[in-house]
């Protein structure tokens, strides 16, 4: 049996929840008390259509070889082949930058922190109209509209160690998985196992191709996730909300980059600003006139 088969599978129920995991979480005052860990999780299946999932994962691959050869901001792009060790997958973040401190202890799960002092790409337009999507969708509510992304992409073997959502972010976190299916392992703890690549904790979900999972902020005190090693390349798009406390502070730092950037005229060819990749259901490719999302896909 695989390595990860030994975290039991909730199975996705037809409402699109997750049957319950129950576990005694402990608090800092020594209290106790028996919660579904999976409370307020959901699943949407068949989120998008085949098409926009094409179109998507043609601008993914655009956006991280950009990234890849220095043509983004440079808190905007990682190659997570070298941190941590042997974890795999190559992403790119617009809105923030997080990253987890460089003096983290090895034993503790990464707690990822926006970096303040980072300057990243702004949310392309068609993420921005994939988030309006989302919301006019009834998938995540205006209120908590997410303001940031991390496109991650796992070949096979890659793999996502153990992390904990901080206060940097809040709001649900939501999810997106294209081009394959993905497991999830989630629990108070997570255990790595003897291979690379393969954990244990409480629950596993098994997110299917096309569909956005929507993981509830409460669950971020004390839930920690990682995506096992995968079996077939897959990406996701996972989409979040900044802190107010720090959404000020961004703002006036991008600005500043953009005015930058602007007078050494380097705005040519960043996605959203300049010519971009085009491709089907993308009539003008990024920077062009004509809305990405505007008709066929949807």
């Amino acid at each position: 049996a695989a390595p990860n088969a030994q975290t039991p599978e909730r199975p996705l129920r037809e409402d699109g929840l997750f049957a319950e995991a129950y576990e005694c979480l402990l608090a800092f005052d020594g209290s106790s008390q028996w919660v579904n860990l999976l409370d307020g999780f959901q699943c949407h299946p068949d989120a998008l259509p085949g098409l926009l999932e094409e179109c998507l994962l043609e601008m993914a691959a655009a956006l991280l070889a950009d990234g890849q050869e220095g043509r983004l901001q440079p808190g905007s792009c990682h190659n997570h082949r070298a941190w941590p060790p042997g974890s795999g997958r190559a992403l790119v973040q617009f809105g923030v930058c997080a990253e987890p401190p460089a003096d983290r202890p090895q034993a503790l799960p990464l707690a990822p922190r926006v970096v303040t002092a980072a300057v990243c790409e702004p949310m392309p337009r068609f993420l921005v109209e994939l988030v309006d999507v989302l919301v006019d969708r009834g998938y995540v509510p205006e209120a908590a509209r997410p303001d940031s992304c991390c496109i991650a992409r796992y070949e096979a073997g890659d793999y996502a160690a153990p992390e904990v959502t901080t206060g940097d972010f809040a709001g649900p976190t939501l999810q997106l998985v294209l081009g394959g299916s993905l497991e999830q392992i989630v629990g108070q703890s997570i255990t790595a196992l003897g291979e690379p690549g393969a954990f244990q904790g409480s629950s596993r979900l098994v997110l299917p191709r096309r569909s956005l999972l929507v993981a509830p902020h409460h669950a971020a005190g004390y839930l920690q996730t990682c995506v096992p090693a995968v079996q077939a390349p897959v990406t996701v798009f996972t989409l979040r909300r900044v802190a107010d406390a720090l959404h000020a502070h961004l703002v006036q730092l991008q600005e500043a980059a953009d005015e930058e950037a602007s007078a050494q005229g380097m705005l040519q060819g960043v996605p959203g600003v300049g010519p971009g990749p085009t491709g089907p259901g993308w009539p003008g490719g990024l920077g062009g006139q004509a809305a990405p999302f505007g008709a066929g896909p949807w």
